[in-house]
């Protein structure tokens, strides 16, 4: 049914949420992989006079990540980005964690800065449960790829090839800059950003940016 390359771990499946009435539609997660990565599904089913029926698909980002991995890197062998949960793994040695305790944060939680080589994440963290979300990206170097392919090093010409949602001259009067692209929602919404250099790549950003 995925077709592609995608792959799913059925023996996975578990309810999103335990608290169903027998009239409510059902929704499931599932464990998966797709495009060279682990990824997380999806599932929802509909009811239809008593019938539950097949209704919709679709991934999300692997580690806990609750948004499409359209704004998501594979960082090692999992798809990663804004929502995602926990650090991510086979980053090599960490080079600095820092917490920004003069940021701006709600009761219970703050922010902290983590940076591998080629990689930093700025995240949040819950000090009640320990748990770590992602808030935004920067990679640097050209092993970690976007969901389409892009890497630092891509040329402008392999970048709007694959993110034809991308108007070069609209972007260029709302940033100012030809060097400058973004793919997303980058007020009240998640986006993936490029900066480029002589038409190539030089810096991916990954956000989900508040209203």
């Amino acid at each position: 049914m995925l077709g592609w390359d995608y792959t799913v771990d059925l023996s996975t499946l578990s309810l999103l949420y335990k608290d169903y009435k027998e009239t409510d539609n059902l929704e499931f997660t599932a464990d998966g992989a797709g495009r060279g990565g682990r990824v997380q599904w999806y599932f929802r089913l509909m009811r239809n006079n008593g019938i539950l029926m097949f209704y919709s698909y679709y991934t999300l980002a692997s580690e806990g990540g609750n948004q499409s991995p359209e704004y998501s890197v594979l960082l090692g062998d999992t798809w990663y980005g804004p929502g995602s949960t926990g650090s991510p793994a086979d980053l090599g040695e960490q080079l600095s964690s820092e917490v920004m305790s003069d940021w701006d944060h709600s009761e219970g939680m703050h922010w902290v800065i983590e940076t591998w080589d080629g990689v930093s994440i700025t995240a949040w963290i819950d000090e009640n449960t320990g748990l770590q979300t992602a808030n935004s990206l920067t990679i640097t170097k050209p092993e970690y790829v976007s969901w389409r392919g892009i890497h630092v090093g891509s040329t402008r010409e392999e970048l709007l090839a694959v993110y034809l949602e991308i108007d070069p001259e609209y972007q260029l009067q709302v940033n100012g800059t030809a060097d400058s692209l973004f793919y997303g929602r980058p007020i009240g919404g998640y986006f993936i950003g490029f900066i480029l250099k002589d038409d190539c790549v030089t810096q991916i950003d990954l956000t989900f940016a508040f209203d």
